[in-house]
């Protein structure tokens, strides 16, 4: 008997001994939170709330708690790889639909398959990650298929969390295209014919080209792991020859997608412009691809070390630090997002002012979004709370101003999309405004023009387009085609040509022992240098007004020019009819 004893005892003791770390992993009593988060929990009365809450906590302390005994057990980092755009239900790439292609027509995906498969091998290669997708876009990222549909942001986010992903990752290209060529999209300086949506003519000149690397980091990380990985990457990539976007050179905070409001760690990599000619031909290079992933990968590896304490660089694990906050952040900023995101704003609130007080003063420049978040929720709520009481008062009109005035807090952001439903809802029932959360003005419908050929007189003022290190007189004779004769005189004339300006000056006044203001007339040389001018002539073919301009409605019925509209006073009778 005593043996059975014995024995049971022992696999009482080894059932409770296994089972521990999973009551521990999902244990989310006040017993074992933060004495604030413990707070809440208590505090929390609502079942679904209190439950939602538990969950959250519980996967975090899952994901992101003890990662350095995780990963010495034989545990993962799981990077969750996004797919960047993808394959749209009418088979199109969404890059063609979207004009997300490059000045040499190929689509966004085109592009970003190649950079995600570079950076899939390297985390791969290590052995303390683990690569998660869903099915289709894996097999991109093994080079077995080319093809995959696209996932929107949120479905992104439930893949993520279904996989217990420790971060979501995405390659993506850039396309800022500064015009619409009559040929194609493109991003390049100079002076292009251009078109609008309606396919209106214009002359543009551009002065500068989009270019270079850019990281966008998620706003509402309260890890830091997000915003260091960014920083690493503007640090890293100018170490590579590789040049930075203008945009907080490099490295942007962003809360217009749900994987950035929705899940703790994300960032998108934007590798470069494929818009601009020249940083396209790098970007198909495949050494430059793999510089830019190498420098991707060693950002990631740096910012775990750094803000987790766990050192996966090589093929022994290290501990480096114990940033026990780190977690306790995480789950701060995960439930007040909850609750805002379920329409709490009170709770929410709360939770921020408790970040603020406790973490403040070492965790500054990540708490700072949240501190203007608060701001935003507490401003539109209180125009909210004003407009409801102004109702039920029969002050309708001051309670929709102060509606509108709730919705314009918010700025329409995906962060407040169920507050803004609030809104829309309460709008909508006591006020008949159906359209409450569209604030923005909408731009006006683009309608095709027509204009009527023709030549124009003296007097019309004239296009005069002056390309980067082209002379004038080569720009004049391009723009008028005008015989030699008055040909001589326009080149004396734009050569004379200046504009009359009152300067404001300063003197000292002896009679009033002081100094004095006042205004003088002073003529200015135009410098008819690289650009686009609209010139005035009078009968004397003396220039009498010319206006620097970046953009002209190419319309042969107000302006000439003979390069362009083939309208000139000045060219010969015969004149070609096409451009």
């Amino acid at each position: 008997m005593r043996l059975k004893a014995i024995v049971f005892s022992s696999a009482v003791l080894a059932i409770f001994i296994f089972y521990l770390p999973l009551f521990s992993l999902n244990a989310t009593s006040s017993l074992h939170q933060d004495s604030i988060i413990a707070s809440i929990i208590d505090n929390e009365n609502n079942i679904t709330n209190l439950n939602k809450i538990k969950d959250i906590l519980a996967q975090i302390d899952e994901v992101y708690g003890g990662l350095y005994n995780k990963l010495n057990s034989g545990g993962k980092i799981i990077v969750f790889f996004d797919p960047a755009h993808g394959r749209l239900n009418n088979g199109k790439w969404e890059g063609e639909v979207t004009g997300r292609l490059s000045s040499t027509g190929f689509p966004e995906e085109y592009y970003s398959i190649q950079f995600a498969r570079k950076l899939y091998r390297l985390l791969l290669s290590n052995k303390y990650i683990k690569v998660v997708s869903n099915d289709e876009y894996m097999r991109v990222l093994k080079g077995e298929s080319n093809e995959y549909r696209r996932i929107s942001f949120s479905e992104t986010v439930r893949f993520a969390k279904s996989e217990k992903a420790f971060i979501i990752l995405s390659e993506h290209l850039n396309n800022v295209s500064s015009l619409l060529k009559t040929d194609g999209m493109i991003n390049m300086p100079g002076i292009h014919v251009t078109c609008d949506e309606a396919g209106n003519r214009y002359l543009t000149y551009i002065s500068s080209s989009h270019e270079g690397y850019l990281t966008l980091y998620n706003k509402y990380d309260l890890s830091g792991l997000s915003k260091s990985i960014a920083y690493k990457l503007k640090e890293y990539i100018p170490l590579k020859g590789i040049r930075l976007n203008n945009w907080d050179y490099g490295a942007v905070a962003d809360d217009r997608f749900s994987i950035f409001t929705d899940f703790p760690i994300s960032v998108i990599f934007e590798c470069g412009f494929i818009s601009n000619p020249a940083e396209e031909v790098r970007l198909r290079d495949p050494e430059y691809q793999q510089k830019i992933v190498d420098t991707q990968y060693a950002a990631i590896l740096k910012s775990i070390e750094k803000i987790f304490g766990v050192d996966i660089s090589g093929f022994w694990l290290k501990k480096t630090n114990d940033n026990a906050e780190i977690i306790d952040l995480i789950k701060l900023s995960r439930i007040s997002i909850y609750y805002l995101r379920k329409c709490f704003p009170e709770k929410a609130v709360n939770i921020i002012n408790e970040i603020e007080k406790n973490y403040y003063k070492s965790y500054s420049d990540l708490i700072d979004p949240y501190i203007i978040l608060k701001e935003r929720i507490i401003k539109a709520e209180n125009h909210f709370k004003k407009c409801v009481s102004l109702y039920k008062v029969n002050k309708n009109k001051e309670a929709k101003r102060n509606l509108i005035k709730a919705v314009k807090a918010t700025g329409n952001e995906p962060i407040f999309t169920n507050l803004l439903d609030k809104y829309s809802n309460y709008a909508n029932n006591n006020f008949k405004l159906k359209n409450i959360t569209s604030q923005r003005k909408e731009k006006p419908e683009k309608i095709l023009l027509h204009f009527k050929a023709g030549k124009a007189n003296l007097n019309t003022p004239i296009i005069l387009p002056v390309e980067k290190n082209q002379a004038l007189e080569e720009a004049l004779m391009m723009a008028l085609s005008p015989g030699p004769e008055t040909f001589a005189k326009l080149i004396k004339s734009f050569d004379e040509a200046y504009i009359t300006k009152r300067i404001k000056k300063e003197r000292y006044s002896e009679k009033r022992k002081r100094k004095i203001v006042y205004w003088e007339k002073e003529k200015i040389k135009i410098n008819f240098k690289e650009g686009l001018f609209i010139v005035n002539l009078n009968n004397n073919l003396r220039v009498i007004k010319a206006k620097k301009v970046s953009q002209v409605l190419l319309d042969p019925g107000k302006y000439q020019n003979n390069q362009y509209l083939k309208n000139s006073y000045f060219a010969g009778n015969k004149k070609e009819k096409s451009l």
